[in-house]
């Protein structure tokens, strides 16, 4: 299982070029996934950001296509 370092660099690279993992300071705590104009555009636990990540591909990958991402 790879470190938390790990993960939060693979989350961002997955976003894409500009998109960052910040700590949230106030509770209850988490993370956020900051896009490359400072907005918050996901919060919650490591998880959650990198479902939110893929689901963005997917739609990405859909919208250029016409069709689902197929695995």
């Amino acid at each position: 299982m790879p470190g938390i370092r790990e993960w939060l660099c693979a989350i961002e690279d997955k976003a894409g070029a500009g998109y960052r993992v910040e700590r949230e300071p106030q509770p209850p705590y988490g993370w956020n996934l900051v896009d490359p104009s400072g907005a918050i555009v996901c919060s919650g636990t490591l998880d959650r950001l990198e479902s939110w990540v893929i689901d963005r591909t997917a739609s990405i990958a859909e919208s250029t296509t016409g069709e689902p991402d197929q695995p």
